[in-house]
């Protein structure tokens, strides 16, 4: 039987897809403030016992397997088992098989990568001699390409892409896959100028979770007596291991003011904007915040005001919350959107009525999904339509509006929630 929560994500799936409702063999139930939700009803039966409706599956089903239909693969779990489950009831599992290493071969998105390389891993463990071909064929190809690039797209990430597929194959071989793989980037990180034509961090680490840390280090060190591309590999993770501490160290040891955030700005880094802002909220005193603030009052340029307005993000703001409302008021985006950071550390019933005005205007809505973690009051109505209007799946303030999503549904437990997630 295939589970109760696999056959709602199959359901959501076809929908999707434009499957009509009459053609699942899912009945309706539930409802989140009027809005009439689908609740799944005998996937498996459906799919054995109505073959003249087969067709429609199956391609929905495959295009679910073909695509990733995630709403942000960084937040939600990978949908290879659910599917394979899915495949598994219907009879021409070769046909879905064939596809998706046609698919894999294509691919430069990591996140498909992910759940098209899960889905031959679990066609391999069950027996095809081609799924797992098509892995190492694949993973081989990444060997190959990867040394000739010059620049690497963060969007298709082929990095992690290979590490991801390499993985995989650990799963299905075990800890000699992975000492064969290390071996070859090894050798060819020896010749290589580029220091970072590999990544091998989410592999390395994946090793030591399924095969014990002592074990890897072992089996690695004994191999790099004999094996130049192991011993370049180690020094490799020495040598960054040793980068990071000493970063870390220097990081903090250094004591960051509001000019250092200003500053940065003014150098048009505005992610270190917020990691300095971080830092100084971590080690400055009670006065130099109050200090902190006081300039913050005192400063006429918005943006010099946002870009200090940063530490309060981190650290809770010494004076009336009043102050931070007047600050949204100014006719400053990014101020505006900085403020709204801020404002998440509080609870106010103010906070919630901005919250919910933003979202119904369609203004800030990531941002202002924020405000309802710590100020929600049963608005299910409002996150749900935050998530229907915002249409930028690819941005950041995507992902952040889905871990907020993730965040708020956490700490309540109730059937709205699974609705709306559905």
């Amino acid at each position: 039987m295939i589970s109760q929560l696999s056959e709602e994500r199959l359901y959501y799936d076809f929908v999707d897809q434009g499957i009509p409702a009459h053609l699942t063999g899912f009945g309706t139930a539930g409802s989140v403030n009027g809005d009439m939700m689908m609740a799944p009803e005998k996937t498996d039966w459906a799919l054995k016992k109505t073959p003249g409706n087969n067709k429609y599956y199956r391609e929905a089903v495959l295009y679910a397997c073909l695509h990733d239909t995630r709403y942000d693969w960084q937040c939600e779990d990978g949908r290879d088992y659910y599917l394979y489950e899915a495949i598994n009831l219907i009879a021409d599992k070769t046909y879905f098989e064939d596809k998706i290493i046609e698919k894999l071969y294509k691919t430069e998105s990591l996140a498909l990568t992910g759940q098209l390389s899960g889905l031959l891993y679990l066609f391999a463990r069950d027996g095809s001699s081609q799924a797992a071909d098509a892995l190492q064929k694949r993973l081989d190809q990444y060997l190959v390409i990867l040394p000739r690039k010059r620049t690497y797209s963060f969007r298709t990430s082929p990095r992690e892409s290979a590490e991801c597929i390499a993985i995989w194959l650990c799963e299905l071989y075990g800890i000699a896959s992975f000492l064969q793989t290390i071996e070859r980037m090894g050798e060819i990180m020896q010749n290589h100028p580029e220091p970072n034509v590999f990544w091998y961090d989410w592999l390395f680490d994946s090793a030591q979770n399924m095969f014990g840390e002592k074990r890897v280090m072992d089996r690695l060190n004994h191999k790099a007596k004999t094996s130049p591309g192991v011993r370049c590999f180690l020094d490799a993770v020495f040598s960054d291991r040793k980068s990071y501490e000493e970063a870390r160290k220097h990081r903090q040891d250094d004591k960051i003011t509001c000019d250092d955030l200003i500053q940065a700005s003014a150098d048009n880094k505005r992610f270190q904007v917020r990691s300095l802002a971080r830092r100084m909220a971590r080690t400055s005193t009670s006065e130099e915040i109050c200090q902190a603030a006081q300039r913050i009052k005192n400063e006429s340029d918005t943006k010099s005001k946002a870009d200090l307005l940063n530490l309060f993000i981190f650290v809770d703001y010494p004076y009336d919350l009043t102050e931070i409302l007047e600050y949204y008021a100014l006719d400053d985006g990014l101020l505006k959107e900085t403020t709204l950071a801020v404002l998440a550390r509080f609870e106010d019933k103010r906070i919630h009525e901005l919250a919910t005005e933003n979202i119904k205007s369609n203004t800030f809505v990531a941002e202002s999904l924020g405000l309802l973690i710590k100020n929600f009051n049963n608005d299910y109505r409002i996150i749900l339509d935050a998530l229907k209007q915002y249409k930028d799946r690819d941005s950041y303030n995507f992902h952040s509006l889905v871990m907020d999503v993730k965040n708020i549904f956490e700490k309540r437990n109730a059937k709205q929630a699974l609705d709306i997630l559905l």
